[in-house]
């Protein structure tokens, strides 16, 4: 262990000094893969000192970039390895000197995944490499490295990848640009500061580009707003977007002007932009626009302009204006379902000063489509008071509660709530916002026996009016309770904490951190990573010597990700008895694989990437075809047919719908936290979200499960964060019509 420790040592002090060489040559003594698959190919000479001059420009795409894996078995094999279990050895960095370029670039792609510090040297040998294809996944790669691992020299390393990134802003071949751009923005260094802004302001330059560098100038701090607004002018409509996004994300009150310019664009994705930029605009702003982007014919639009009106009601000042609620109560007829439900929200804001939104509330309590009635719950909780106590005898009718139960248990349920989690959630939010004790019986009933979203929502609003009672429950659920619920059990314990309130679990019981650091352990075994990180988070909160006390037995855990949180959230100090918590937390992740399972794994992909596998996706609003990428993803692609063949996702619900942005399912309890037991590795790839595209659902890297998303519309800053799984190829307009707690089930499709 202390030799490694001075190889890791020495290697980054050789990347800091200059020494590429010395670095890799460290790293790949850290972690051996087994020999198993190593590959029979002559290494090439090394590429950064022959210094070859570089092919012309090609129009290279970012889809012919080599990011499946090689046809050579052996080589796909150490690939796999290498990214599944997070670990740099000579078979991978042997395979980045390979003859052939493909071979090259996806191990560049690789070293990026497995994103240990030391592979950096690496990659910035092969920006230059005399490739583009190469170039590109390389400076991709780069930006994927977690140089925090190394906190000490984070900052230099940081800087020598800047230094070695900003001369590919010149390169001939745009997409080595954009890539060179990209991991800038995510390295979020100010040194790239002037190279940007050069690139911004340069003429000729090409409208991807240009968007490229406007997603990354707005992650570098202290990025001024001045290089954008001129940008906003562009004939490229992905320019403006891009521009309008920038400003956003920049804020200040300089902004509020220029966008107000875009909200008469011919694109309505460059409208929707602005608008989402102006919601913290004086209310003069709002009210000079609103009445006329209610007109538009976009139903975006009117979602957006929504939004905006339900910021500004959240916290008004002044009487609501009569014009404005007018066309909200349109908008809340609108064909659009989004549109609608958001419209249900900014009425219960009006709440109070007009009579006509209880009307409209309680007759949407009425609509057959489940969405709709959410909606009105939703919103009737949100109102409250009078709305709510007046509106009650018809929530109890049209659910069949308004007698009191027979007997209590799951058989009283009727069947619409037991059926669809987020509409009985969203009557445990209304009875309980009711506080009407004719109620309590049925709310009660969905608390114990509903299913686990409603259960969860339960002791959400008993966090609020009653702490000592949620602690009970909070004790007990995190004895007995489901991961996701005791997920959600954890984060209710530190919202009490914060409250400054934090009740004992009871008589008799283990203190909290006993509590939850029991819980997390099982966990643990039960494979539930993202429950158990959370539970790590609030045990952190409310104890964290006592946590600081465990770290050594969290630093030498199964879980790599565990231990990774470990280092980062309890260094620096004594840590146990580990001589070096850095070595521990970087040890390759325990797959389960031996060598002969990567070959049958990369036999698979490779069977993949010539016949993409199809996955026909069934809702209630219509179907979709959904393109499994191999190339793209596939150890996450291998798992997620397993888990269809298994029938896993029958029965699930979108429990996740955004309008104009993701559409989200995969947990079968659809509180956010559930998933299918086990970790995914973090595939990524420059593979942009633009519309259509389905993703890897994360809470962190290496934290993907049976959670997916799709993107309804283009989302550039997903990029390259989360991975994409495919995309879909038939049936994309059902997109736009999937709501919230609708049911899907996923087939195969030959």
């Amino acid at each position: 262990m202390r030799r490694a420790g001075w190889l890791v040592i020495g290697g980054l002090l050789g990347l800091l000094a200059g020494d590429g060489a010395g670095a890799v040559q460290a790293a790949s003594r850290i972690s051996p893969i087994s020999r198993a698959g190593a590959v029979s190919r002559p290494a090439r000479p090394d590429l950064a000192a022959a210094r070859p001059e570089r092919a012309p420009a090609t129009a290279l795409q970012v889809h012919d970039l080599s990011l499946g894996l090689p046809e050579d078995l052996a080589a796909a094999a150490t690939l796999l390895a290498a990214e599944d279990r997070r670990e740099l050895g000579d078979d991978l960095l042997r395979l980045t000197r390979d003859q052939d370029p493909a071979v090259r670039a996806r191990a560049a792609l690789a070293v990026g995944r497995v994103a240990l510090p030391a592979g950096a040297a690496r990659l910035m040998e092969l920006m230059r490499d005399p490739d583009p294809g190469v170039r590109a996944l390389a400076a991709f790669a780069s930006g994927l490295v977690e140089l925090d691992l190394e906190p000490a020299t984070a900052a230099a390393m940081r800087r020598r990848l800047v230094e070695q990134l900003l001369p590919l802003l010149d390169d001939p071949e745009t997409l080595v640009v954009e890539q060179g751009v990209w991991a800038l923005g995510v390295l979020a260094d100010p040194a790239a500061i002037p190279g940007l802004r050069e690139l911004l302001t340069a003429a000729g330059r090409p409208p991807e580009v240009l968007a490229a560098a406007l997603g990354a100038w707005w992650r570098l701090p202290a990025a001024p707003i001045e290089p954008v607004v001129p940008l906003l002018a562009s004939p490229f409509p992905e320019v403006r977007r891009a521009a309008a996004t920038a400003l956003r994300r920049l804020g200040g009150p300089g902004s509020t002007a220029p966008l107000e310019t875009l909200l008469a664009d011919p694109d309505p994705r460059v409208r929707v932009a602005a608008l989402a930029g102006l919601r913290e605009a004086p209310l003069a702003v709002a009210r000079r626009h609103l009445p006329r982007l209610f007109a538009d014919d976009d139903a975006t639009i009117v979602h957006a302009a929504l939004q905006w009106v339900v910021a500004l009601w959240s916290d008004r000042d002044d009487d609501i204006d009569e014009e404005l609620l007018l066309a909200v109560l349109r908008a809340s007829l609108h064909r659009d379902r989004h549109v609608q439900r958001l419209a249900f929200r900014a009425l219960a804001l009006a709440a109070g000063e007009y009579t006509v939104p209880e009307d409209r509330l309680v007759h949407a309590l009425h609509n057959p489509d489940p969405a709709i009635r959410m909606a009105a719950l939703d919103a009737l909780a949100l109102a409250g008071g009078d709305l709510l106590e007046d509106s009650l005898d018809d929530l109890l009718r049209e659910y069949r509660i308004d007698a009191p139960p027979v007997e209590p248990g799951p058989s009283a349920l009727p069947a619409r709530l037991a059926d669809n989690p987020l509409e009985a959630a969203a009557v445990v939010r209304a009875l309980a916002v009711s506080g009407d004790r004719d109620a309590w019986p049925w709310l009660r009933i969905l608390a114990d026996y509903g299913p686990e979203a409603a259960r969860a929502e339960a002791l959400r609003q008993l966090t609020t009016v009653d702490p000592q009672a949620a602690a009970a429950t909070i004790a007990r659920l995190l004895g007995d309770g489901s991961p996701a619920l005791q997920a959600v059990a954890a984060e209710e314990l530190a919202r009490l904490r914060a409250r400054g309130l934090a009740p004992s679990p009871g008589a008799g019981s283990e203190s909290w951190t006993d509590l939850l650091w029991d819980a997390q352990r099982r966990l643990a075994e039960a494979g539930a990573l993202e429950p158990r990180l959370v539970l790590l988070r609030t045990l952190m909160t409310l104890d964290r010597q006592a946590i600081r006390v465990r770290a050594s037995i969290l630093l030498s855990g199964d879980d790599r990700v565990v231990r990774l949180w470990a280092l980062r959230n309890l260094a620096p100090g004594p840590l146990g008895p580990s001589p070096s918590p850095l070595l521990e937390a970087i040890a390759p992740l325990r797959s389960g694989r031996d060598a002969a399972d990567y070959r049958r794994l990369a036999g698979a992909a490779l069977a993949g990437q010539a016949r993409p596998p199809r996955l026909e996706v069934v809702t209630a609003r219509g179907t979709f075809v959904w393109e499994l990428r191999p190339d793209w993803a596939p150890l996450a692609g291998a798992a997620l047919l397993d888990r269809v063949d298994a029938g896993f996702f029958e029965g699930a619900v979108f429990h996740r719908v955004i309008a104009d942005f993701v559409i989200q399912a995969g947990d079968p309890t659809a509180i956010g936290f559930g998933g299918a037991p086990g970790s995914l590795r973090s595939e990524e790839t420059p593979i942009p979200f633009e519309a259509g595209v389905v993703g890897l659902a994360l809470a962190g890297r290496d934290t993907g499960g049976s959670q997916f998303f799709v993107t309804v519309s283009p989302q550039p800053h997903l990029t390259g964060v989360y991975p994409a799984l495919g995309r879909i190829v038939d049936g994309d307009g059902v997109l736009e019509r999937i709501q919230p707690g609708d049911a899907l089930s996923i087939r195969r499709r030959d």
